[in-house]
């Protein structure tokens, strides 16, 4: 194989592996993106929840406190009853003191009752505004999750496509360059890049005399910085002229 023909191989192979490296990314950050979003609606289904048991739960205290006042009001009857059957004035001022106390408690209870109530008024309201804002936020969020999927989908059919191109660019190169190609993508991502005003078009190390004749005669040589692999444009354009020129 000419070297012209290498260098577009190999150059065709750094392409697609650019593609696949770049659509891999592409994929992650939305896989990342949707677990985001995925916890997200989790966290409002939690908040929700939330909602509902505080609801719940100063509901119970409102019951709690109507039992207990009834109750009270239940054991003043009683007493009251108790009351108008005596005749010693010493057991009379025992139980009115007695029902001073349970008098106490009643009003106290009735108090801490219409609390209860006023607040669970407002309670109702601010969970229902909150809930009908965050049902929203989570309608929006899962509607976004969708377009996700459809969009990791599309990705990862673009990733076969990108890969399958990947190896037919790779069977378009000579075995003893597949593995040389194969070592170098373990350390950068652009193995084969063009010579620019006599230093390596990645790394800028100026290219030493000797190699730069080589590169000029055509061939591929290695950086001695980054160890890339170099060519020369001007060399591929000047092999590629003769090719023209036979065309007309």
């Amino acid at each position: 194989m000419s070297a012209k023909h290498l260098v577009e191989k190999l150059k065709a192979l750094s392409v697609a592996h650019e593609a696949i490296a770049g659509t891999q990314d592409l994929v992650k950050q939305h896989q990342e993106a949707m677990k985001r979003k995925e916890l997200a609606v989790k966290m409002i289904d939690e908040q929700i929840t939330k909602l509902d048991l505080e609801f719940k739960q100063a509901q119970k205290n409102i019951d709690a406190f109507e039992m207990e006042l009834a109750s009270i009001q239940e054991e003043e009857s009683k007493l009251q009853k108790t009351l108008k059957s005596l005749k010693k004035q010493k057991e009379c001022a025992a139980l009115e003191k007695e029902l001073s106390l349970f008098a106490r408690k009643r009003y106290d209870t009735e108090r801490a009752l219409e609390t209860a109530c006023n607040g669970i008024a407002q309670l109702k309201s601010f969970t229902q505004t909150e809930k009908t804002r965050l049902q929203k936020e989570q309608q929006t969020l899962k509607q976004e999750l969708q377009s996700c999927c459809v969009d990791e989908k599309n990705l990862k059919q673009k990733l076969s496509t990108v890969e399958h191109a990947w190896s037919d660019a790779l069977h378009e190169v000579p075995t003893e360059w597949q593995s040389k190609y194969a070592r170098m993508l373990n350390s950068v991502t652009n193995p084969i890049v063009p010579v620019n005003n006599s230093v390596c078009g990645a790394c800028f190390y100026t290219i030493v005399e000797k190699d730069l004749q080589r590169i000029k005669l055509g061939e591929i040589v290695t950086c001695r910085s980054c160890y890339r692999f170099l060519y020369s444009t001007d060399h591929v354009a000047q092999l590629d002229a003769p090719a023209k020129q036979a065309s007309y």
